[in-house]
C-alpha cells in the first residue's frame, strides 16, 4: 500500500461501503459518516436495513453493479450512478472471512479500488492477496484507515 494507491482510490467518483451500520458507534457508521463530512457520494451496503444516516441502502455490490449496467434504470432511490467502474471505491468493514468472499465478488464483478478497513483482514488473506496474481488488477488497501487519511471528526 503506497500513497499514491491511496489518492487513486480517493479519486473514485462514488464510494461503497460493505457492512455499514445503523449503529453509530460501529465503524461501519463511521465510515458511510466520514464519506458524507466530506461531500463524497456513498451508498451504504447492508442486506438487513433500507436506510443508514438518510441514504438509501442497496442489499449488495451485485445490486449496484445491475443498476449501472441497466440503461433503463429509474434511479428513484437518488443513487449516485458512476458507470465507469474503474471510478467505483469500495470500503470494506466486515469479518475476515467474509471480507474474503466479498473480494472474491468485487473482482468477479470488476471493482478495481477496495479500501480494507482494520479488523477486515487476517495474515492469511493478506498472504493470499500478496501472493496470487488474481489480485494484482486491483487496488487493494490496507494497513491504513479511511477516517485517519480522511481527517474524520465526529
Amino acid at each position: 500500500m503506497t500513497s499514491i494507491s491511496i489518492n487513486n482510490f480517493l479519486k473514485c467518483k462514488v464510494f461503497l461501503v460493505i457492512g455499514a451500520s445503523i449503529d453509530r458507534n460501529k465503524f461501519g457508521n463511521k465510515v458511510v459518516r466520514c464519506y458524507q463530512q466530506f461531500n463524497l457520494p456513498v451508498i451504504p451496503i447492508n442486506k438487513r436495513e433500507t436506510k443508514i444516516e438518510g441514504l438509501n441502502c442497496l442489499d449488495s455490490i451485485s445490486t449496484y453493479q445491475s443498476i449501472i449496467s441497466d440503461t433503463n434504470y429509474n434511479n428513484i432511490n437518488n443513487y449516485p450512478i458512476e458507470k465507469d467502474i474503474s471510478k467505483i471505491g469500495i470500503s470494506i468493514i466486515t469479518p475476515p472471512g467474509v471480507t474474503s468472499l466479498l473480494l472474491d465478488e468485487a473482482l468477479n464483478l470488476g471493482y478495481k479500488h477496495i479500501f480494507l478497513q482494520p479488523g477486515t483482514y487476517d495474515n492469511n488473506l493478506l498472504k493470499s492477496i500478496e501472493l496470487d496474481s488474481k489480485w494484482s488488477t486491483m487496488n487493494i488497501i490496507f494497513n491504513s484507515c479511511i477516517l485517519v487519511e480522511l481527517g474524520y471528526e465526529h
